[in-house]
């Protein structure tokens, strides 16, 4: 049996957390996440697929118990390191960023948080894979 490369989770994962704000407030989301959102209805992923938003309530506890291979993050710059800590608590092993006009500190702030927590991390700034 051979093992998975390093990278699986990011470009085929079996499981994946979406964090793009409120489902139900299309108003409040990013281009991107609106872009993404479309993008998951139109084509069916067949692993597990997860929708969270990072403001509503829950446990330390329950993100604990969520798992899932890559996170896709989809938030305003403002958000983006509390979506990736979230991600980190969900165990994800990798997290795209789909944004844009993140400054480098902020950029450097996300890439500090993923190499903390052994995360691979593609983004900010990224349109995706």
């Amino acid at each position: 049996m051979m093992d998975k490369h390093y990278l699986t989770s990011l470009f085929t994962p079996s499981s994946i957390v979406v964090l793009a704000g409120d489902a139900e407030a299309p108003e409040s989301q990013t281009p991107q996440a609106r872009a993404l959102l479309e993008a998951l209805k139109a084509q069916k992923f067949s692993g597990t697929l997860q929708f969270f938003d990072i403001h509503t309530s829950g446990t330390l506890a329950d993100l604990a118990q969520a798992r899932a291979d890559l996170a896709i993050i989809a938030q305003p710059a403002k958000d983006l390191p509390a979506a990736l800590e979230i991600a980190r608590r969900m165990n994800c092993r990798s997290a795209l960023v789909l944004s844009s006009g993140v400054d480098a500190e902020l950029a450097k702030q996300l890439h500090h948080i993923a190499r903390r927590e052994g995360m691979h991390l593609l983004g900010p700034n990224s349109l995706g894979i």
